[in-house]
């Protein structure tokens, strides 16, 4: 994957969505977001550094590591003072 460590170089992306693979040749399209997560954790691990500042809120979220979460409301049990 040359291509992903020139799109991890510093000041290449701010706050990246998505990572979206083109085939032209083949006509195809891929999201491959989870896939450049992992390596991108992969790679950090192996080299024992953190994903870059740039990159974290990407991984984490295709890695799973945090998820929001909204309770419904209203919550049996709860009172509400205003």
């Amino acid at each position: 994957m040359p291509a992903l460590e020139r799109a991890c170089s510093p000041g290449q992306h701010s706050n990246p969505i998505r990572v979206i693979a083109f085939n032209t040749a083949e006509r195809w399209s891929e999201d491959v977001s989870q896939d450049v997560a992992h390596e991108l954790r992969r790679r950090c691990d192996l080299q024992a550094r953190d994903i870059p500042f740039y990159w974290q809120d990407f991984t984490d979220k295709y890695e799973g590591r945090y998820h929001d979460v909204q309770l419904p409301l209203p919550m049996p049990g709860l009172l509400v003072v205003s």
